[in-house]
């Protein structure tokens, strides 16, 4: 790394963030804020390229889909394991945005090797697992009825032995039809 490398630190929020870059020797030469997209996040970052730019600092996190976009812009993106990340910014007296963005892209510059990264799945894998997740939670839940057309879906995605067999699907059938004649309006003659 030369003495031209910039380090950058985004602390990462909801509808704003906050960007912080330092030079090799930590002084600050960028901070400031913006709106949480690539498009602002890149003309922000416009006057540095990213072959200059040595790392750039962001906590673990949901922005995920922003590191991401960055990564595939040709930005050189690290994630890293937000309690380590808090324990490193807890060194400084100002608990600020300002504050962590400097302090993540002093982590960039200093401490990269101390503190653990998080590795970025691919959409696909974490679209999967957010769908086992949910196979999970859905049979577990209080909300969960037997017989909906969500059990259907688990049943065609291999349910657990039990959950799909006859007597629940006949129960469920017994069910739906009180259902029914509950709501049936009454004829009187």
């Amino acid at each position: 790394m030369s003495d031209s490398t910039v380090w950058v630190g985004l602390d990462l929020g909801l509808r704003r963030t906050r960007v912080s870059v330092v030079d090799a020797f930590g002084a600050e030469l960028l901070n400031d804020e913006c709106e949480t997209n690539v498009d602002a996040l890149k003309t922000m970052l416009g006057s540095f390229p990213p072959e200059r730019i040595g790392l750039i600092a962001a906590e673990s996190g949901n922005d995920t889909h922003i590191v991401r976009k960055l990564r595939q812009s040709g930005f050189p993106v690290a994630i890293f394991e937000a309690r380590q990340a808090s324990k490193f910014l807890a060194i400084r007296r100002n608990k600020t945005d300002a504050g962590d963005a400097k302090g993540l892209a002093d982590l960039a510059r200093l401490g990269r090797n101390s503190v653990s990264q998080v590795y970025l799945k691919s959409p696909e894998c974490q679209q999967l697992r957010g769908l086992l997740v949910m196979r999970r939670a859905l049979p577990q839940s209080a909300a969960f009825v037997h017989g909906s057309a969500a059990m259907g879906w688990f049943c065609r995605q291999g349910a657990p032995p039990g959950n799909c067999d006859s007597s629940s699907r006949a129960s469920s059938q017994r069910s739906a039809n009180r259902r029914r004649a509950r709501s049936k309006p009454t004829s009187s003659h």
